[in-house]
Formats: C-alpha cells, structure tokens, sequence
C-alpha cells in the first residue's frame, strides 16, 4: 500500500489511511533543484530507515530537511557546422548505473541537470530527436567506456559539452489487408535494433502509416513492425519475415536516409486474437481485485529546504 501527500506551505504533510504496516517515506520537492531523499536522510529505499504504523495510530515527527542539489550544464551541437542541437534528451547516471536526473536542451542546445548529490556520473545524449548520434560523454558509444563527471556538494560543473554525429534515417509505410482491402496502417509500432540485438530506436506510424526512424549510426539494422496490444495484425520484420533472424538487415551509411522500408502487415485470426485478448482481459481482471480495508493509520510530519 501506498500514499502521498502535498507539503503546505507552512512545510507540514500528513499522510493518512494507512494500514498497519512499516512503510518507506520519501520526500520529493517539486523545485527540482533540492535533493529528493528517504527518511532518514537516506540516498535511496534500500537505506531508508522505515516507520512503523499501528492500527488507527499516527506517527508524528517524520521530518526532513532537504539540501539544495548540485548541477552539471552544458551545451549540445550537432555536425561539422556545430549547431544547436534543440529537444535533446541528457540523462546522468550513478556509478551502478541508477538514474539520477534528466533534462532536454533547449532551442539553443543548453541543458541543465539540477538537484543532484554530490559524486560520480555518466552522461547518456539521446540525439534521437534532433537526427543526431546518440553518445555517452565524452564521445563514448556505451556507459562503461563514458568519462565521469565528478561533482561537489551544491556545486555546478559547467561546460560538460558534446558534439553530435549526424544520424542516418529509415523510413517507410506500413499498409493492411483487411477483407481484401488494402489500406494504411496507422499507430504501428515500428522499432529498429543493431546487428547484435540491442535496441536503437521506435516510432508509430501516421495516419497515413508511414514513420521515420532518426538518429542512426551507420550501421546494419533489424527493423520490425508490430500493431500492438489490440490489433489484429501479426508482428513481423522487414521484409515480411517472421522472426529477426530470417529478416533482411537494412543498412544505413553516415548521416544517410533509406527509404522505402515497407511492410504489409499480416492479419492475426479471430481465434488468436480472442485469445489474445482473454488472456490480457484474465490479466486485468487479476490486477484489479479490490482491496479489502482493514484499520487504517496515519503519520505527520513536515519538510524543510535547505538554500
């Protein structure tokens, strides 16, 4: 069981129909420049020390002083020309590989990762959006070959910047045959992955049932077309195969685009799709069992911010 609350503006939260249990607290500001943390001041849910609730009782005093967090920026270009690399995605990374903050750059290809702890990162730059290479800073194709940024308690390391190769693009149209009509296939999911496997990008077809795939290195590619939960169209991989084994690769060279990656989606039987369908249907119905209340606790506290 769980629950949330906001903090009011005096700093005081109150938490309440809890079930008797020990539970995990955690404190999350919505400025994201302060440091999320567990009670009691704890980094993480592992460490987080837990409070106990009895039947219809409240537990008071669960407090947290939040710090102010430290910051990495930078700026992202894109190709030789070096421009602005806008609406791309920079995710740090602790050294077990955790996620630890996120931002996007803007229109000038400036990000800012804020409300950080003080230690050792790896910067993953999706370049996806902006038809760039994604990279691992500084220049690394994967996280354990990335350069770490270290950083100091409520202290900024500025100029952690990167240059984007310009990504190759695949595009196509994905029709079906319903009844013997042929028509567009829209909201298929098409996803594409490298020649060893690991996953490189997806998109869904338009209301005319064509996509673009951006943001690839040169490289050979497996791409398949799946219509997803609901649909009746079988999932299969470029060019009308059955599995990725059997497909035929797609090759893309630096920053080119290869077009006309079609597919003409195949339809799943009625039997199939019925039981498809019951199955996920049995799903849900498991995954919504009402919960039967039993006494119900609470516990009050509130949250300081550090400056």
């Amino acid at each position: 069981m769980s629950a949330s609350a906001p903090v009011g503006t005096d700093g005081h939260y109150s938490l309440e129909s809890l079930a008797a249990d020990s539970y995990t607290v955690s404190f999350n500001s919505s400025d994201r420049n302060f440091v999320s943390e567990y009670y009691d001041n704890a980094a993480d849910q592992e460490s987080a020390t837990r409070v106990t609730v009895g039947a219809a009782a409240t537990v008071s005093d669960i407090n947290a002083v939040l710090d102010l967090g430290a910051s990495i920026t930078g700026t992202v270009t894109i190709g030789t020309s070096h421009a602005a690399a806008a609406r791309v995605y920079v995710t740090a990374y602790t050294a077990d590989n955790s996620w630890s903050a996120s931002s996007q750059t803007d229109d000038e290809g400036h990000y800012a990762l804020v409300g950080m702890r003080a230690g050792s990162y790896k910067l993953d730059f999706d370049g996806t959006t902006a038809n760039g290479v994604s990279e691992w800073y500084d220049n690394a194709a994967d996280i354990g070959s990335a350069k770490a940024v270290v950083v100091a308690a409520q202290a900024t390391v500025p100029n952690i910047d990167v240059n984007l190769e310009p990504g190759g693009t695949i595009t196509g149209a994905v029709t079906q045959n319903i009844g013997g009509v042929v028509s567009a296939a829209a909201d298929v999911s098409v996803s594409v992955r490298s020649a060893t496997g690991n996953f490189m990008n997806q998109t869904i077809t338009d209301t005319d049932g064509h996509y673009a795939l951006n943001g690839l290195a040169a490289a050979s590619y497996t791409v398949a077309f799946n219509g997803g939960w609901g649909s009746n169209l079988l999932t299969q991989y470029y060019q009308n195969a059955a599995t990725a084994s059997t497909s035929t690769p797609v090759v893309v060279t630096a920053a080119a685009t290869v077009t006309g990656i079609d597919a003409g989606s195949r339809n799943r039987s009625g039997d199939q799709r019925d039981r498809d369908q019951e199955r996920g249907g049995s799903e849900n119905r498991r995954r919504q069992r009402p919960y039967h209340g039993v006494q119900r606790g609470q516990f009050l506290g509130r949250r300081h911010a550090n400056g």
